[in-house]
């Protein structure tokens, strides 16, 4: 090439350019969609088959809340002890395998509300429960099947608006590794379950898209919504602030009113601890019914250490204060894991 010969670039076509804009179009909802099959077969079929061929160990209460703990048989539950019956028709063979766990303290909360006599319930945040109860009384099914759809249905459009956002930066064909990342993560068969990741995944993905594109009132309204489905919503201020200085820069004057919408997501922790009061149980009540779960708030690096020698906090119960010791990571369980490859031990 000598020194006066200028590269030029190829130009598509009009036609072309139209077929590729169209192929973007079609692939925002057919690439999700394939993604969204796939993942379903792959934990859907062995679920539904490990539920049903295997021996499901549950220990619970009995009765509930006596400290005294029996070895039982059936669905998995938690809440407060309970062992739930089985569904009835196709609900059986694809909900039941699904609705163990949260899933049952989410539906404690759907069809009891947040009662100040089973004041654990506060610890789970109430739009996905909301939801699973209005869906309820709306089409006559159960609030874990509402739930199931809620959660799948969800994963479907959280897979959709992941895929928009990415492409904002990428080209699609990252945008679609993503998606399979995500969906074959090992633990990525929570977002079939009656559990809040698919809903919260979907409202905090949409949040961050719509904030993108400078649509602040709907980012700020999903960013809420996601802040009353987990506690990690208010999270969503962090990444709100950066993408808001972005777009308006340091002069506060063109800050307002999207400034308002920015902090939108604040007021979930604060609404649901207001509605908490409304049935008798404390505003901070969502953080504090945690040690339940030996749970309490730490830094990374305490966190780290009490994993590693164990330690003690001090945590609120019932309105005062208690000790409580946390034992150090027992790595018994791999050698238990390898001694008991079967059906029974692994589920």
């Amino acid at each position: 090439m000598t020194s006066d010969t200028v590269r030029i670039n190829a130009v598509k076509p009009a036609a072309s350019r139209t077929r590729a804009a169209r192929s973007t179009s079609t692939d925002v909802w057919t690439v999700p969609a394939l993604v969204w099959v796939v993942h379903w077969m792959l934990t859907q079929i062995p679920a539904t088959l490990a539920f049903h061929f295997s021996a499901i160990r549950t220990v619970r209460e009995n009765p509930p809340r006596s400290g005294v703990y029996i070895e039982d048989f059936g669905p998995a539950s938690g809440a407060y002890g309970t062992i739930l019956d089985p569904l009835g028709g196709l609900a059986h063979w694809v909900v039941d395998p699904f609705r163990n766990w949260d899933g049952t303290w989410y539906r404690l909360v759907a069809t009891g509300g947040y009662d100040p006599n089973l004041e654990a319930t506060a610890a789970f945040w109430p739009l996905y429960p909301w939801l699973m109860d209005i869906g309820s009384r709306v089409t006559g099914w159960t609030p874990e099947t509402i739930g199931y759809l809620a959660s799948n249905v969800a994963f479907y459009f959280a897979l959709h608006y992941l895929y928009r956002l990415v492409v904002l930066d990428f080209n699609p064909s990252v945008a679609q590794r993503t998606l399979w990342a995500l969906a074959l993560f090992p633990t990525a068969f929570f977002f079939r379950a009656v559990y809040t990741e698919s809903l919260f995944l979907l409202l905090a993905v949409a949040a961050l898209y719509h904030a993108r594109k400078g649509e602040w009132l709907v980012a700020g309204i999903v960013g809420l919504l996601a802040a009353l489905t987990r506690s990690a919503g208010v999270m969503l201020l962090a990444p709100f602030g950066i993408l808001f200085l972005q777009q308006y820069g340091w002069s506060i004057r063109r800050w307002f009113p999207n400034a308002f919408a920015v902090a939108l997501p604040a007021l979930g922790p604060v609404l649901f601890g207001w509605f908490l009061t409304t049935k008798n149980l404390g505003f901070l009540d969502w953080a504090d019914q945690q040690w339940q779960w030996n749970r309490f708030s730490a830094t990374p690096w305490r966190t780290f250490d009490c994993a590693i020698n164990g330690c003690s906090a001090d945590v609120r119960q019932f309105g005062s204060t208690q000790t409580l010791d946390v034992q150090p990571i027992d790595w018994g369980w791999i050698g238990q894991l390898f001694d008991n490859l079967n059906w029974t031990f692994i589920t």
